[in-house]
């Protein structure tokens, strides 16, 4: 067996050299790759802290080239005739206004999108699925359900438009509700006001006897409607004592209905015979109305209380009895 040769003093210094260099090129290669990971983490940081920079002047930039005065479209309810809004120029002004006035024109901007929602809400127009948003080309569009208007109620020397639910809706400053409504004289209770002591347009009359003049004056208009030319409204000023309404026509004549159409009371007749005589008291070439005070029609026979019939055509509250036709 052969012997292994020692190593000698030069061969053991050139290898701890080289063990030397292998040591120190590893560890250079280690902080190398320690160096390159902490570089590449500040460019990520880098970047993002200039897009979050950049981001500021981005949306100045955008929102600038859009600054010219929002446009608008709302989507007006329309009656029998097509494209012709039976709503009253006035409140769609004002209702355009709201918009214009309140959303702006920056694209990022959602909030100024619903308090123009809130705003028209407060209206008392749109019921709850009213909807503001922004439409391609900067279009701020309004859709929606819209209420009706049914009545006038007057109380106090103030009025009120009402849909068929009972709820004010808003007229702009200075506006007032269009003669051909019918009229609801002297409810139990004002419309419903928030804690400063606004109106709550567009919730329901907190007492019953607004919607259920409403009701009775619709079922004659559907049902009689040649009598309602000659009706003003529906008279709730002896409602809380005698829980009965009472019919005003444009002679001054007071015709009391009865209960509400939704309740059958003792002694009263059946509403389709009170329609039924209520047309032949109101017949254009026969109105038994001239003449009288007052006709009792709930009974089911006409009870009539002779008195003067009055020229001016005021009733015997003073209110103002000129005919007006049905909405």
């Amino acid at each position: 067996m052969a012997r292994k040769k020692k190593k000698t003093a030069k061969q053991t210094r050139e290898e701890g050299r080289m063990f030397g260099l292998r040591a120190w090129m590893g560890d250079l290669a280690s902080r190398l790759w320690v160096a390159g990971r902490v570089v590449t983490a500040l460019c990520g940081v880098g970047l993002v802290v200039a897009w979050i920079i950049g981001l500021g002047p981005l949306r100045q930039s955008v929102s600038a080239a859009r600054m010219e005065l929002v446009q608008v479209s709302i989507e007006w309810p329309v009656g029998e005739q097509p494209n012709r809004s039976w709503l009253f120029p006035e409140v769609r002004e004002e209702l355009l206004q709201i918009v214009t006035a309140t959303v702006s024109p920056d694209p990022f901007d959602h909030d100024s999108l619903i308090a123009a929602a809130r705003k028209l809400q407060a209206t008392g127009w749109f019921r709850d699925d009213l909807l503001v948003r922004r439409a391609s080309g900067g279009v701020v569009e309004v859709t929606g359900s819209w209420r009706t208007p049914a009545a006038v109620v007057s109380m106090q020397g103030r009025e009120w438009l009402v849909d068929m639910d009972g709820a004010a809706l808003r007229l702009p400053p200075g506006a007032r509700a269009p003669a051909r409504f019918l009229r609801i004289y002297d409810p139990a209770m004002p419309p419903p006001r928030d804690g400063s002591g606004n109106v709550r347009y567009g919730v329901r009359w907190d007492t019953d006897d607004v919607r259920d003049a409403i009701e009775l004056l619709w079922r004659i208009v559907s049902e009689a409607e040649p009598a309602s030319r000659t009706l003003v409204g529906v008279d709730l000023g002896e409602f809380g004592r005698t829980g009965r309404l009472v019919l005003v026509t444009d002679s001054g004549c007071r015709i009391v209905w009865g209960g509400p159409l939704n309740e059958s009371r003792p002694g009263e007749a059946p509403v389709e015979h009170r329609l039924g005589q209520l047309a032949q008291i109101l017949r254009p070439e026969a109105r038994q109305d001239r003449g009288v005070s007052r006709i009792d029609l709930y009974t089911g026979y006409a009870l009539v209380s002779p008195g003067g019939e009055n020229t001016n055509a005021t009733g015997p509250t003073g209110r103002d009895n000129r005919r007006r036709s049905a909405p």
